[in-house]
């Protein structure tokens, strides 16, 4: 009525909201109300029906035994001869399967985004890694093609070291250019190592690149056997 007491209900309130049929008359809406909506909604709600309007929206109700449901409820005014309300007719769906599929999809469509940001971080973190022993083969292939007393059929073969290794850098630069961090999800696989084999294999990798550049290198040896935790690679 227009004091918002229910007058009627239809039975299939009961097996969405679990309360009889004798348990609502008397009683308002706000039995049903949960505190999980905005109350903006309940404003514009009231705010229609006072014009006299038709209000159509979405929120999520409360069962008897205290559980939630979503409801699209479309709520008319109904107008005395004079033009005034004297009730309110409220016809309304229980939509919560299709939220919760919504939900779904909006879960599946965030966990392919994180995979897609964690791909992305691999990659670009997998640069570096890749490139410097990519610039080592070039290195080592550019010296053996310019030493003057290496064979022939060996200069020939480093050139196609050299030619394969430069293809190769362009194709890892251009699949690794696609990568940007948008996560931090690397794998690291912790192991011991021996710190003095770690650095005299990083000298042999870098000392081609160097010695391109005019660039010497100094190390002064590990005096110890020393083993740190790290990922190998």
């Amino acid at each position: 009525d227009n004091q918002s007491k229910i007058e009627y209900v239809n039975p299939v309130i009961s097996k969405i909201s679990g309360y009889k049929v004798e348990e609502l008359i008397g009683q308002t809406p706000a039995i049903f109300k949960s505190d999980l909506n905005d109350p903006k909604i309940y404003q514009d709600m009231n705010k229609t029906l006072a014009h006299k309007k038709i209000w159509h929206g979405e929120f999520i109700n409360k069962r008897k035994d205290g559980s939630f449901y979503w409801i699209s409820s479309s709520i008319s005014p109904v107008l005395s001869a004079n033009g005034e309300i004297q009730n309110f007719v409220a016809i309304q769906e229980d939509i919560s399967q299709r939220k919760q599929a919504e939900q779904n999809l909006l879960q599946a469509k965030e966990l392919a985004e994180q995979s897609n940001r964690a791909k992305s971080e691999f990659l670009s973190n997998m640069s570096h890694e890749l490139r410097t022993p990519l610039n080592a083969i070039l290195g080592f292939a550019e010296i053996l093609e310019f030493d003057p007393v290496l064979d022939k059929k060996y200069k020939s073969s480093a050139t196609e070291i050299h030619i394969a290794g430069k293809h190769l850098l362009r194709l890892v630069n251009d699949v690794l250019d696609l990568g940007k961090i948008e996560s931090r999800q690397l794998i690291v696989k912790e192991e011991l190592i021996a710190l003095r084999t770690l650095v005299d294999q990083c000298l042999k990798l870098v000392a081609p690149l160097a010695e391109n550049k005019q660039i010497s290198l100094s190390f002064k040896p590990i005096k110890c056997d020393c083993t740190i935790k790290a990922d190998y690679t």
